[in-house]
């Protein structure tokens, strides 16, 4: 399965599908992405990526690819 989203929905869906067996591959810009830095809330130990993205991400394979219809930060 490929996933190409950043925001709640899709991510939380794909890591259940990755969750019972599923191949997930997650196609983000260069940069990484933008969930990671866009809500930071503390997290324990402090960190400078949300804590969210390693619940999200934990069983997705990320292949970062440059598309013309990302912005560069």
């Amino acid at each position: 399965m490929i996933e190409v989203a950043s925001m709640a929905a899709a991510p939380n869906a794909t890591v259940i599908l990755a969750d019972l067996g599923a191949e997930v591959i997650k196609i983000e810009p260069l940069s990484g992405d933008p969930w990671r830095f866009g809500h930071m809330t503390p997290g324990l130990p402090p960190s400078k990526v949300a804590w969210t993205t390693f619940i999200q991400n934990r069983t997705k394979k990320p292949k970062p690819l440059q598309f013309s219809f990302w912005r560069k930060p």
